[in-house]
């Protein structure tokens, strides 16, 4: 069981895209690890928001530390998260997630984190 990555949404209160990559990189240094970007682009529902999925590298390998490692790491984003788990979807398939909706960081209006163990 190992648990690689930490997968993220947010939507960035930016009218640009520049200014989107802009908060991307101060969210970077913000967590202190090096962002894979996904998607960057308008909210279709929002104008005024652009919706980011990222992962950073978790590299844990068990359910324990990658909750851990993932609190400690949301918690650089903002202090009150809804969390929903950890719980095995499947018999050694786990998952847990944190929302929150009113983040302090500057800037963003919403995030969201994954965290799940490979199959293989």
């Amino acid at each position: 069981m190992h648990f690689d990555n930490m997968i993220w949404r947010v939507f960035l209160e930016v009218n640009t895209r520049d200014k989107a990559l802009k908060m991307i990189s101060k969210i970077e240094q913000t967590l202190g690890h090096k962002i894979v970007l996904g998607t960057c682009e308008r909210y279709w529902k929002d104008e005024t928001l652009y919706e980011v999925d990222f992962t950073i590298p978790l590299n844990c390998s068990n359910i324990e530390q990658a909750v851990f490692k993932s609190l400690i790491l949301a918690n650089k984003i903002n202090r009150e998260w809804y969390v929903i788990g950890p719980y095995e979807t499947q018999t050694n398939i786990w998952h847990f997630e944190g929302i929150c909706s009113k983040p302090n960081f500057i800037g963003m209006n919403w995030a969201n984190f994954i965290i799940e163990n490979d199959i293989a």
